[in-house]
């Protein structure tokens, strides 16, 4: 919980700000930090990706006309199924954790293609616990990143980057394919591009092991 009463000591540089002392208390807490409406916001970056259950804020298809097109790209040179989270040292002892995919059902498993681990640094963790959280996100970001699509259509303000979409075009072989926003870029007076990854690698359960 991000209201965990723990004693946490920030570095700043001398040429630092304010910002940089958020971002790293964030950081240590695998959250994001934004401002909305004039408030400071703290949020679990794990519960923003955690959206198996969330529903389509918008369906996209080729018969509708803000539709214009989409792009489809596949990374699988940064594929990693374990990671493993170095934290701070506390009288002698590092704290640590990690997460693993052994799941059966996931095509980039353990067993199926071998392990590959990410390992993190970061003396700015301080618990197992949030050592777990941010090897959980961590594993979560290189799972999803595999499949990305960008979409271009009209300009549509209902919809925000962490929002799930549906896609279908039959160009791309695509049913109402689930996808995440990650990015939307709004040129003036030009098409709106929707940067989205795929979310069906995620719809697995990610062990999480002390």
């Amino acid at each position: 919980s991000l209201h965990d009463a723990l004693p946490i000591y920030l570095i700043i540089e001398q040429t630092g700000c304010y910002a940089d002392v958020l971002l790293d208390l964030a950081k240590s807490y695998s959250a994001n930090v934004y401002y909305k409406n004039g408030n400071l916001i703290f949020e679990k970056a794990i519960e923003k990706l955690n959206t198996n259950m969330q529903g389509s804020i918008h369906n996209f298809t080729t018969d509708k006309c803000e539709y214009i097109g989409s792009q489809i790209t596949c990374e699988i040179g940064n594929i990693v199924n374990k990671v493993i989270v170095k934290g701070t040292n506390i009288n002698g002892s590092l704290i640590s954790g990690f997460c693993v995919n052994d799941d059966i059902n996931s095509s980039i498993n353990i067993y199926r293609i071998g392990t590959i681990q990410k390992i993190i640094e970061d003396d700015i963790v301080f618990t197992t616990k949030q050592c777990q959280d941010l090897a959980k996100l961590e594993l979560m970001k290189s799972t999803i990143a595999q499949l990305k699509c960008e979409i271009r259509s009209t300009f549509l303000p209902h919809i925000e980057s962490g929002n799930i979409i549906t896609l279908s075009d039959n160009n791309l072989a695509l049913s109402q394919e689930r996808f995440l926003i990650t990015a939307i870029a709004m040129p003036y007076n030009q098409q709106t591009t929707y940067s989205c990854v795929n979310m069906k690698e995620i719809s697995f359960s990610i062990k999480q092991t002390k």
